[in-house]
């Protein structure tokens, strides 16, 4: 029986997508909270949020409690949108464990959702669907990151990964009209990890450097629709997009050019194949965390590759020619991204030209290209399957029994070995220790020379160089914090440094005026009081009206796009019943 033609009834889609999503979540079903490298970044990411709410802040961009009070721009630098919904549910008085894990929850059906629809659609098969979401919400990389790593910015911009695999091969290969899967996965991807969406571009960027003859054929029309696809993800994402540039160019840290990520890369290689290993390795006094994609995926890639060898002289045909291709291109994209990973790619080399530095610099971690390898290698593993039940006449369910159940042995190892052996974060109670600068680690977006311990440690107090100025109990209500001084003796050049770290935007009044405001000692927020002998201060966050633009523009663009489509399709549809009837 075909059944890539074959109708299977719904119940046994969602019965398999429950089945999958389950044994992602299976951490996530007890009290307790397993711990993770980057979990309290995270968390801290949840609490910042939901404080910003509670703020009135909307969009977030400043998390106002996140270092003792002192605010951190986490949500300009790092993507936050689908943090919003535990930072919601947070904000108002959820438990903080249970909110991560209502997003681990939401990501992984996200990830079996999307995984289905689009090997679906790339390889026109019900059966390629069923296997896709198997391989995909069950890869060990994938795992890896949420319950090992606990990066959770990573894993959510890879839950849009094969949906970008189906818009490339769209744009450059089927129909270019379908060029919104690659802006709808873009705009997510960048929307979740920003690191991803630069490896998402270089992919980009390297398919059409390699298949440039395709772009130009028929007037530029696959051109065309990879343009559009750039202008409507930039349009969505304005928002986002222009708040970080301009913080940017205010001097804040971000990543330095002396990174040294040539020592980050899989050593041996043989561990991105890894089956059994320790998942507390990298918690330990060994410094190397795993890195696998799992031993599944090796020896499907083997077979495929023999394949490849039988049918080198042979001419392919029909729908045999489109699996091949796929399966070459995850082969070429993945079998790249995973030799990028390991240790032998020469990475040194990189930091003498100042390009390539930077670049690589900004990625921090050569093996990060194991999302793009997971995703790559996932399409192939795919394609081999249905080859190997069209030409080795393996019963379809035979096959895929056996390939379910090596996933599942594969990222069971881990899983078991996660649940028994993980050290526990927190249980029901768990609070984020927000004065803690560990969990904002080097305060990457603070201003440069910017000192995180010493703003941890300088308290909730104001400072001034004039000995006569004495000040009120500071008070913070509504996203804004209030102090009112009087001086004894007040000069022209009289300034007040509140415990606030500066960041652009910050609106200063005294007694309703407009007051001066720039980067103080370890910059903290210093507002002139231009020789006033008394007033009150008053210090908020405010967005610029440029920024509240490109939210507009945004809006307009995430919402319109989508309705003319439907206004186009309900056309079409009319159109086709009228010549019908007629």
């Amino acid at each position: 029986m075909d059944l890539r033609r074959s109708r299977q009834p719904k119940q046994l889609t969602v019965f398999l997508w429950l089945c999958v999503w389950a044994f992602a979540c299976l951490p996530l079903f007890t009290d307790k909270l397993f711990d993770a490298h980057d979990i309290s970044y995270h968390l801290n990411r949840i609490e910042g949020i939901a404080a910003a709410l509670r703020g009135g802040q909307f969009p977030v961009r400043i998390h106002p409690n996140i270092l003792n009070d002192y605010g951190y721009a986490n949500s300009i630098f790092y993507p936050e949108l689908f943090l919003y919904l535990p930072g919601a549910l947070r904000a108002l008085g959820v438990n903080l464990n249970i909110c991560y894990k209502i997003l681990i929850a939401a990501l992984n059906a996200g990830t079996v959702g999307i995984a289905y629809y689009s090997f679906r659609r790339l390889f026109k098969s019900q059966y390629a669907a069923y296997l896709g979401t198997v391989l995909y919400g069950l890869s060990l990389y994938r795992l890896l990151c949420i319950y090992v790593r606990g990066a959770i910015g990573e894993v959510l911009a890879m839950m849009f990964l094969p949906l970008a695999a189906l818009g490339l091969y769209e744009i450059f290969f089927g129909n270019p009209h379908k060029w919104y899967y690659l802006a709808i996965a873009f705009i997510g991807i960048l929307q979740s990890h920003i690191i991803t969406a630069q490896l998402t571009l270089y992919v980009c960027l390297f398919a059409a450097l390699i298949a440039f003859s395709k772009l130009i054929e028929h007037k530029c029309r696959r051109l065309l629709a990879a343009v559009k696809a750039a202008v409507l993800t930039i349009l969505v994402n304005l928002w986002f997009l222009v708040p970080f540039f301009d913080f940017v160019r205010m001097g804040v840290k971000i990543t330095s050019t002396d990174f040294v990520y040539w020592g980050n890369t899989i050593n041996p290689p043989s561990e991105i194949f890894a089956f059994l290993y320790p998942v507390t390795k990298g918690m330990t006094t060994r410094e190397d965390m795993p890195h696998s994609v799992g031993i599944n995926l090796f020896f499907l890639l083997m077979i495929f590759i023999a394949f490849c060898i039988k049918k080198r002289k042979q001419t392919l045909l029909g729908y045999e020619r489109r699996l091949y291709f796929l399966g070459r291109i995850g082969l070429l994209f993945g079998g790249i991204a995973l030799y990028m990973s390991t240790c032998l790619f020469p990475w040194i080399l990189f930091k003498y030209v100042p390009l390539l530095n930077r670049i690589a610099s900004s990625m921090q971690f050569p093996w990060r290209l194991l999302s793009v390898g997971s995703a790559a290698v996932c399409i192939t593993a795919v394609a081999v399957c249905l080859i190997l039940r069209r030409d080795s006449k393996i019963p379809a369910k035979i096959l895929f029994i056996v390939v379910t159940a090596f996933t599942v042995l594969t990222a069971s190892v881990l899983i078991d070995n996660h649940i028994y052996n993980a050290a526990v974060f927190g249980d029901l109670s768990l609070k984020a220790p927000l004065d803690d600068p560990n969990w904002v680690y080097d305060g990457q977006y603070s201003l440069k020379g910017t000192d995180i311990d010493r703003l941890a440690e300088r308290g909730e107090i104001a400072v001034s160089a004039n000995e006569t100025i004495q000040f009120s109990e500071i008070t913070r209500s509504g996203g804004a914090l209030t102090l009112s001084f009087t001086a004894g003796s007040p000069a022209s050049g009289d300034y007040i440094e509140l415990p606030l770290s500066w960041y652009p935007h910050y609106e200063t009044t005294i007694d309703g005026q407009a007051a001066e405001n720039e980067p103080g000692d370890n910059n903290v927020i210093r507002v002139y009081t231009e020789g006033r002998s008394a007033g009150t201060i008053r210090v908020k966050w405010k967005a610029p009206v440029l920024y509240r633009v490109m939210e507009c523009i945004s809006v307009l663009a995430a919402v319109c796009y989508p309705l003319d489509r439907k206004y186009h399709f309900t056309r079409r549809l009319l159109r086709k019943r009228g010549q019908a009837d007629a």
